[in-house]
């Protein structure tokens, strides 16, 4: 061939991603020796033959590269099935991921939430007026809270008729219920 010889064409139909697996032979009558064969098989050729062909040699020769051709083709899918199928497992790991970074995202916020909850009440409570369904907001002094009832339902009675109706009442009766409870069977606790 002028210009270039059968290696460098077999190079570089070994170089290209496209025609790398079609099988190459090499058939001469000029270089035979044991060199060329093996530098033919080093650069990439499926078989080496000399000129004239043995037909039941080039018959065989023929046989084991369509075999061959058939396993690289065979591994070429596998591998593209193998890509497939880590690709796949990427995305979901990826959207699972960004799932857990979402609720915890919702956790973090629930218990900032819960924390500022405490925090208010710890600042005062709102009560709520059977009779009239009305609430109201009793604060609790930051220093000196007053005693909190966590009893009886007896002192629900009681207490539901003392209730202020007006901001204004709330704060003048503020001092009387602090420091006493209207149910004696009551339990007093501290507020936070």
């Amino acid at each position: 061939m002028p210009g270039m010889d059968g290696f460098e064409v077999c190079r570089k139909l070994k170089a290209e991603e496209g025609v790398r697996d079609i099988p190459v032979v090499f058939l001469t009558a000029l270089r035979t020796d044991r060199e060329s064969r093996i530098l033919a098989l080093e650069i990439g050729a499926e078989a080496f033959l000399s000129k004239p062909p043995n037909e039941q040699e080039l018959v065989a020769q023929i046989r084991t590269m369509v075999r061959l051709k058939a396993a690289t083709r065979l591994r070429r899918l596998d591998r593209d099935e193998l890509a497939a199928l880590v690709a796949e497992r990427t995305r979901e790991l990826e959207h699972e991921l960004t799932e857990r970074k979402i609720a915890g995202e919702a956790l973090v916020l629930s218990e900032n939430m819960l924390r500022e909850s405490q925090r208010v009440a710890g600042l005062g409570s709102y009560t709520l007026d059977v009779a009239t369904g009305r609430w109201s907001w009793k604060q609790i002094p930051p220093k000196n809270p007053g005693p909190v009832c966590v009893g009886s339902s007896q002192h629900l009675h009681v207490y539901r008729q003392d209730i202020p109706k007006t901001r204004d009442e709330n704060r003048r009766q503020e001092g009387r219920y602090r420091g006493r409870t209207q149910d004696p069977g009551c339990r007093l606790s501290r507020s936070p």
